[in-house]
């Protein structure tokens, strides 16, 4: 059976300035690039920035599990 969601393609651009990381995600955010998601914001975490901004405005679907990567 397909699936009724259309899936567009996803990205993740990060944008360092100083402290702050901005994160901006576009496409579909599902279970397929959760763990992707995971990866980048831990290692900005890692980074020791003290602000991570996620910029969702071109995120056109997010499922539970693509939650579950940020």
């Amino acid at each position: 059976m397909e699936s009724p969601i259309h899936e567009t393609p996803f990205s993740i651009d990060v944008d360092r300035r100083g402290d702050t990381a901005v994160v901006s995600l576009a496409g579909s955010c599902t279970m397929t690039v959760s763990k992707r998601l995971g990866d980048t914001l831990r290692e900005l975490a890692g980074e020791k920035h003290r602000v991570i901004i996620l910029d969702l405005s071109d995120v056109d679907f997010i499922e539970s599990s693509g939650l579950g990567g940020i």
